[in-house]
């Protein structure tokens, strides 16, 4: 990339003039260095200010200029005003309604979205689905409050989730959107739920999100700070803090100190995030399950600047690490009893011809006692079927005779809980629970379809089911062990969580193409025992005595994803359903 654009992919965050002497006319050094110094410091500028202080009449004489001796390609002016400023910061900003109406018909009639996306697509056109896009909302709401008629919006990264109900899609869409921000370094912007669709009929979900502003100029949401070229004070900051740490967990924090001969703010930058700096103290907090550096900026309010490369040694001593994992007490959580409860809890660990699933049986078991303890269901309305009594003979007599007995309709609340094997078909379209006597080469006459499962329950008209499976659908064991001979590649296709009653929830150890795993040590599956970790009360982030969906699968993913990832594993546990249900209460 040339020289320019490097300085002009500036990450938007602090506001930065630049006041100077008089210079001579055309200083392109000059103008350059500053550029490069915000760069450097993670800042943006005030370009025709700026401009005109290196004599130049404005921005675009210096980029004209510049143009003369380099070839900048197909960057426009307004575009590298764009990365430089961010937003307009003298328009005031309108969210009225009809600039939202302008915003959402801008974002769903934006080219290039319509080329990539599947959004519109035939297969997709009768589903409920839900639009979220990763923007910088306050900058193309500027624009649009300067121009009414705004043809075009800056480029914009989206996803999009279909599924029952829009408050059960929001938690997982919101989700994918922040995972895509991480994976691609995006900055700047935020998450933002654009739409609801089926057909040709919409529903525009874009609301204010500035009006708690004291005041909505885009000023406001820069931080500016003068920086004199020819100041007295040429100290850099000094950064304090050690060359190396070791932590034992992929988890840590670091603290430093960061002094200055000024009487002026200080800021801080790690790895080009902002960091808070309260009385010369910063902390920064990160997670990495291997060695990792960590790059330190400070400058200081004259525009100098320091920098400090710190090195982080991870501890590869996974057994210490298992060792401070506390083991499970169903005891420490009593929730009330309720007799419209009813829990069936399937854990197959020994299967007759495929390879084990390590822990599986004592998955079930523990959560037999949680189910009583934790969710509230009567001993009596448990069903606990554990190897040989988990045929697919016997799975299917609980399914037609004992669930019919015990559910009442429009009355009872199902829980199901399964620890085993799971395996998808071979066009990658189904998905099948494993019964201890399965044939995986044989799954639609010996193995349990987890779509009829799913019809079987709902002609039962329970209440509500929750379903906890750890289980993937890979061909994988817990002990990295190929349950098939032919390991035939898995891609499994998100239509299979289509069509979900309402009120079903479905926690799910991983995502469709993942690997579940075990964890030694304390001899559970990780998602089993993270899933009763927080059943323990540790998943109630609020602690307000009421855990939530949306707060289990939290506690989930950020703890399992963890535990994975010392194995050097990808494992990140799903929810479909409404994150804001309560899953239980205690006391």
């Amino acid at each position: 990339m040339k020289r320019l654009l490097a300085y002009l992919f500036i990450v938007l965050g602090l506001g930065l003039t630049f006041n100077v002497s008089a210079e001579a006319k055309g200083d392109l050094d000059g103008f350059m260095q500053a550029l490069e110094k915000a760069k450097n410091a993670g800042l943006t500028i005030e370009a025709d200010t700026t401009a005109k202080q290196f004599g130049y009449k404005n921005f675009e004489e210096f980029f004209l200029h510049y143009k003369k001796d380099y070839d900048l390609g197909d960057l426009s002016l307004e575009e590298a005003k764009e990365f430089l400023l961010g937003s307009d910061n003298t328009i005031d900003i309108i969210e009225s309604q009809i600039n939202l109406d302008k915003l959402h018909s801008l974002i769903v009639n934006d080219k290039y979205f319509r080329k990539r996306t599947g959004y519109f697509k035939k297969k997709h056109k009768e589903k409920l689905k839900l639009l979220v896009v990763y923007m910088n909302y306050e900058k193309e709401m500027s624009k649009i409050s300067k121009d009414p008629n705004l043809k075009k919006i800056g480029k914009f990264d989206f996803r999009f989730r279909w599924g029952p109900s829009v408050s059960g899609m929001k938690y997982s869409a919101m989700k994918d959107c922040e995972k895509s921000r991480k994976k691609y370094k995006l900055s700047g912007g935020e998450c933002i739920i654009v739409e609801s669709r089926r057909g040709e009929n919409f529903t525009n979900l874009l609301k204010p999100r500035l009006k708690d502003k004291q005041n909505k100029k885009v000023v406001v949401a820069q931080k500016k700070i003068k920086v004199k070229k020819n100041a007295s004070d040429k100290d850099a900051p000094v950064i304090k803090i050690a060359d190396n740490f070791t932590f034992d967990g992929a988890e840590f924090t670091i603290k430093g100190n960061v002094t200055d001969n000024s009487s002026g703010k200080i800021f801080i930058k790690a790895d080009g995030n902002d960091v808070d700096v309260i009385n010369g103290v910063f902390s920064i907090t990160k997670f990495s399950p291997v060695d990792t550096e960590i790059n330190i900026i400070a400058i200081d309010e004259w525009g100098n600047t320091s920098e400090k490369l710190v090195t982080i040694n991870i501890n590869k001593n996974t057994n210490t690490t298992v060792k401070k994992l506390e083991p499970l007490n169903p005891t420490l959580i009593k929730s009330n009893q309720e007799s419209n409860k009813v829990a069936l809890i399937i854990g197959i660990e020994n299967y007759s011809d495929i390879p084990k699933v390590s822990y599986a049986n004592d998955d079930a078991k523990f959560f037999f006692e949680y189910a009583s303890t934790a969710l509230g269901v009567s001993s009596d309305n448990i069903k606990m079927l554990i190897d040989k009594d988990a045929t697919y003979i016997e799975i299917n007599k609980i399914l037609k005779k004992w669930l019919k007995s015990k559910i009442k309709p429009g009355k009872t609340d199902l829980i199901i809980f399964y620890a085993g094997h799971g395996l998808a078909s071979k066009d990658n379209k189904e998905l099948y629970l494993l019964p201890q006597d399965a044939d995986p080469d044989l799954l639609s006459i010996s193995a349990i379809s987890r779509t009829k499962l799913f019809k079987e329950i709902e002609t039962l008209k329970p209440k509500t089911t929750t379903f906890f499976f750890d289980a993937c659908y890979t061909g994988s064991s817990r002990d990295d062990e190929l349950i098939m001979a032919d390991a035939r590649p898995v891609r499994i296709l998100d239509d299979v969580n289509e069509n979900i009653p309402e009120n079903f929830t479905i926690f799910s150890a991983t995502k469709l193409n993942q690997i579940a795993s075990g964890l030694k040590g304390v001899d559970h599956g990780i998602f089993s025992y993270y899933l009763m970790k927080g059943l323990e009360g540790k998943a109630d982030a609020n602690k307000d005595k009421d855990i939530t969906n949306g707060e289990l699968i939290a506690y989930l993913e950020k703890n399992v994803s963890q535990k994975a990832a010392e194995r050097n594993r990808e494992q990140n546990p799903d929810l479909i359903g409404d994150p804001d249900k309560i899953l239980m209460s205690y006391r």
